[in-house]
């Protein structure tokens, strides 16, 4: 699912990353391998816009274009049942 508000671009992918990988790294939005793809339509959907390779990279190529734009981090959140991955993007302050 996908919402947009006029400060940020939410996206909650069902389910989430999984339990395997730290809250930690998560939070931090730091890259990590993992080769378990669970959600293929967001995973094809990053991949259409370049964010995604499908090789565990999405979230480290994320923040690196985020940061070549100017853009803050972007923040990642789950809960402890690993149901649910939240992202939020936050939009440019000069947009």
């Amino acid at each position: 699912m996908i919402e947009i508000e006029p400060e940020l671009i939410r996206i909650i992918s069902f389910p989430s990353i999984d339990r395997s990988i730290p809250q930690k790294v998560i939070e931090e939005g730091g890259s990590f391998s993992f080769r378990c793809y669970r959600n293929k339509r967001l995973d094809e959907f990053l991949k259409e816009l370049d964010l995604s390779e499908g090789k565990s990279t999405g979230i480290p190529t994320i923040q690196e274009e985020l940061r070549n734009n100017g853009s803050p981090k972007a923040r990642f959140f789950t809960d402890d049942g690993r149901r649910a991955v939240t992202v939020e993007i936050l939009i440019h302050p000069d947009f």
